[in-house]
C-alpha cells in the first residue's frame, strides 16, 4: 500500500462539484480532464473525481 494518505471518496469532489466552482457546464470539465488541461483528475473507473486541495491549488496557479 502506498504511503500517501488515503482519502475517502466522499472527500473527493465530482466532476458536478467543480463546474459549479469553476462556473462551467459539466461536459467542460470532461472535456478538459480528457484533452489533460484543468485541475489534475482521478480516474476510478469511468468515474472522475478531484481532490479539492488540487482544485484550489490549480486555482491559484491560473491567477498567475
Amino acid at each position: 500500500m502506498s504511503s500517501e494518505k488515503m482519502i475517502p471518496n466522499d472527500k473527493l469532489l465530482s466532476v458536478k462539484d467543480v463546474a459549479l466552482r469553476l462556473g462551467v457546464r459539466p461536459a467542460k470539465v470532461y472535456q478538459m480532464a480528457q484533452l489533460g488541461e484543468g485541475p489534475p483528475s482521478i480516474r476510478l473507473g469511468k468515474l472522475i473525481k478531484y481532490r479539492p486541495e488540487a482544485l484550489e491549488e490549480w486555482l491559484k496557479e491560473q491567477e498567475q
